[in-house]
């Protein structure tokens, strides 16, 4: 697996509940599951911090244990930690560090975690700990628990610790259940809840079910719904399919479809696909069909493909067109291109193309390449770039005899910048020559700021060396600005006074700011005091909105003193922003006390929108009251208009029912629009329905365009039919002119479709100008002759019709 792909999916994976799921569900080989009592036993209240003894379950590792002190053993993973380091292949470089992992005995896990965290780098560091602390909370999850809590990074360490969960729920849920309840409220014990009830969820997962209706309802909940329906799905699809139908339809709305389907496409995605086709329409059921697709892809690529296509017009259908056929490739690469050959233009093949570039260079390069010279326009460039992009990895010396066949201009530039950034990843140097024999002006600047990042993944010092050598300052410059990331990573002092060394003012910003950033993940008080000392400047701005993060997590009210006595400014909002997320998700009431203490103007008003946003996602009721307390009616407006949008989140009727019992005036239009902007992405035809009784006036107009724009995305025939039932006037343009805002990219022939309905001039000769310049990037003949056909004035339409020959000359 690739790098930065392994990265991602854990990034990804640590924020959703599938992956709590897929932590669990992979047994382990050395760690035996236990059988989670009956149902009998009451379950803990999940509310609030109880007094609970811990579990009686005997640890296989004594928490004071040292287990892997064997020096020799230990200097042996360390060589060994350090020729993974060595390996040039950063793809390579990866798979062995995993492989390494796995091989440790679990009797040697802690001892390696700490090994690791001196010898590693902080990505392979947690790569590393991804492996191991799961199996670590498995055989020892004190041990492992309290190795966590010794983490400095709170971001980092509850991740961790949502690892160590998982894997001592997996053989000990109800030990897992109890240290849960003992952890005090707040984010951390949220996360420790999700991931165990995973593994409870497959074992029993009506009472995974009734620990998380203890919880409030909102967005939180909803991830609970996610995780325990996932697991009970990779066990009992049927009856996790079942029981779903049961939960009220914001349960079901936020994830849980897709998550069985997901699930139950794995092991039968015919039976998957014909569960779904019965459910009633719906944008969750939309998108949980989208989801099947990949799977059904691997048992039958052609229904696959049929399915894709019934999917309504939009984002998703595109896409899920385009994942088939690179599924399809990787089975029966012939097959899939001989379909492709019979599509019609347009965004299906366009994506489609590039999707399956890559599989179609690794197996048929030569036949890759062929295909490409039969094609034009933006079709023609992506698939080269994504050929590129595959080949410059898989076989550079070919990539490049090739590259240099293509004439010279602005596609072969877009290409030669893509592989020599895959180049640089197995062969930098070459990469450079390629980039500075071939490339000029801003072209090669970009490519080789792109090599330097990638080669100082691999060999830091080599890359500073080159970088240092460049003769050109400003070329120099954006390739050590790549390095500098790198740098920071592994020396936060050096870093800064690398930052401090800069000419340039703005340059200098900019690292301070990722210097700050980085430093403060591993030792906050260090970094404050370094960011203090700092001169007054937009240095020092920079500098300590970059560790805003953790400040605001680990000493929000130390934070909060701070960002009080600085001048009012863009410096003040910028940390007041960052302070009332952090602090609002931990203790509102807290957060919302503060606010009311600074001055009334921008800055406060700012920190109320924060704060609103944040508390209506876990208790609505109570941020109304607080935000209905506000004194100034702007603010309270903003409020109201934050927790509304919010509460939408989880409930949008119920916050539609509340936004309906404001009074008429600004709270209540704010909150009407931000309301309508969460629901129509939801339920668009409920929104819809709210909205038309609405009264004329510039806030139907804002609510009546944010349905429009959400419901295209996933409808475009939807959203056409509830637009044939508005009646002709100002409304009606406003919705019609925002459906065509949204299709003229993704499918300019249907936005033609709409444009003469809008009864305003200038609007509707706007949207035709904009349609034609769309639709002639992929058809240029199909858009000249509608334009042709359009009253568009004629001295417009020429003007036009000029621009786009221009533009493809």
């Amino acid at each position: 697996m690739k790098p930065w792909v392994y990265l991602g999916w854990l990034g990804l994976g640590l924020a959703a509940g599938i992956w709590v799921d897929r932590q669990w569900h992979a047994p382990s080989s050395e760690a035996g599951t236990k059988d989670v009592p009956g149902a009998s036993r009451s379950a803990p209240s999940i509310g609030g911090a109880g007094s609970m003894s811990p579990s009686s379950r005997q640890p296989r590792i004594a928490a004071n244990a040292v287990p892997g002190s064997d020096a020799a053993g230990l200097e042996v993973l360390e060589a060994r930690l350090r020729a993974v380091l060595s390996e040039p292949d950063q793809g390579r470089r990866w798979e062995r560090l995993q492989e390494l992992a796995r091989e440790i005995p679990v009797s040697d896990i802690p001892e390696a975690v700490i090994l690791a965290d001196r010898v590693l780098p902080r990505q392979m560091r947690w790569a590393m700990g991804h492996q191991l602390l799961g199996r670590w909370g498995e055989a020892d999850p004190l041990g492992a628990f309290a190795y966590v809590e010794s983490m400095k990074n709170r971001d980092e360490r509850q991740n961790a610790m949502m690892l160590v969960m998982s894997g001592w729920a997996r053989v000990d849920p109800e030990g897992a259940l109890l240290k849960v309840e003992a952890m005090p409220v707040g984010q951390a014990k949220q996360q420790a809840l999700q991931a165990v009830l995973g593994p409870l969820a497959a074992h029993d997962p009506e009472r995974a079910l009734q620990l998380a209706n203890q919880t409030e309802p909102g967005q939180y909940r909803a991830s609970l719904y996610q995780t325990i329906f996932a697991a009970w799905a990779g066990s009992d699809p049927a009856a996790a399919a079942a029981r779903a139908e049961s939960l009220p339809e914001s349960g079901r709305r936020h994830g849980v479809l897709q998550s069985i389907a997901n699930r139950w496409a794995e092991t039968d995605p015919t039976a998957a696909l014909a569960w779904l086709n019965g459910l009633p329409d719906g944008r969750a059921k939309r998108e949980a069909l989208h989801m099947i697709t990949w799977q059904l892809a691997s048992e039958d690529p052609r229904r696959a493909i049929d399915h894709a296509l019934s999917l309504p017009m939009g984002y998703m259908r595109t896409h899920a067109v385009a994942s088939t056929i690179s599924q399809w490739a990787t089975l029966d690469l012939p097959s899939a291109v001989e379909y492709l050959r019979q599509m019609p233009e347009g965004k299906l093949r366009q994506n489609a193309l590039s999707q399956m570039a890559g599989q179609w260079v690794q197996n048929d390069p030569q036949g890759a390449v062929a295909f490409a010279e039969s094609l034009s326009g933006q079709e023609r460039n992506q698939f080269l770039q994504n050929l590129a992009g595959s080949w410059g990895y898989s076989d550079p010396e070919a990539a490049r005899a090739w590259a240099k066949t293509l004439p010279a201009g602005p596609a072969r530039n877009q290409v030669l910048q893509t592989l020599t950034s895959a180049m640089s990843m197995t062969d930098p140097a070459g990469a450079v020559e390629l980039a500075a024999a071939m490339l000029t002006g801003q072209a090669q600047r970009n490519a080789l700021a792109g090599i330097a990042g990638q080669w100082a993944q691999s060999d830091l010092n080599a890359a500073r060396a080159w970088v240092e050598s460049l003769p050109d300052p400003v070329m120099r410059q954006e390739a050590l600005r790549n390095v500098f990331h790198q740098v920071v990573q592994e020396d936060p002092v050096g870093a800064a006074q690398l930052a401090l060394a800069q000419p340039s003012v703005q340059a200098q910003a900019e690292m301070l700011g990722t210097v700050a950033g980085q430093w403060a993940e591993w030792d906050l008080e260090g970094a404050l005091a370094w960011a203090r000392e700092l001169p007054e400047g937009v240095g020092k701005e920079r500098a300590m909105s970059g560790l805003s993060h953790p400040w605001a997590q680990e000493d929000p009210e130390g934070m909060a003193a701070y960002v009080a006595a600085l001048p009012a400014g863009q410096g003040q909002l910028s940390l007041l922003s960052q302070l009332g997320h952090s602090w609002a998700s931990e203790d509102p009431q807290a957060a919302g006390a503060f606010a009311m203490t600074l001055p009334s103007g921008q800055a406060q008003r700012q920190l109320l929108e924060n704060i609103s946003s944040q508390w209506g996602m876990t208790d609505p009721e109570a941020a109304i009251a607080w935000a209905g307390r506000i004194p100034d009616d702007e603010s309270r407006a903003r409020a109201l208009a934050g927790v509304s949008s919010a509460w939408a989140q989880s409930s949008p009727a119920e916050a539609a029912r509340f936004v309906s019992s404001l009074p008429a005036g600004s709270a209540q239009d704010q909150a009407a629009v931000s309301v309508v902007s969460v629901w129509a992405q939801q339920e668009p035809s409920a929104a819809a329905a709210w909205v038309s009784a609405f009264p004329e006036g510039q806030t139907r107009d804002n609510a009546v365009r944010n349905v429009a724009a959400a419901w295209v995305a996933s409808d475009p025939q939807g959203v056409g039919a509830w637009l044939g039932t508005l009646p002709v006037g100002s409304t009606r343009d406003v919705a019609v002119e925002s459906m065509i805002d949204h299709l003229s990219w993704q499918a300019p022939e249907t936005a033609a479709q709409w444009v003469g309905q809008i009864t305003g001039d200038e609007q509707r000769f706007s949207r035709i100008e904009q349609i034609a310049r769309s639709w002639s990037q992929h058809d240029q003949a199909q858009a000249s002759r509608w334009l042709e056909a359009s009253d568009l004035p004629l001295d417009r339409r020429e003007r036009l019709i000029e621009e786009m020959v221009r533009r493809f000359q």
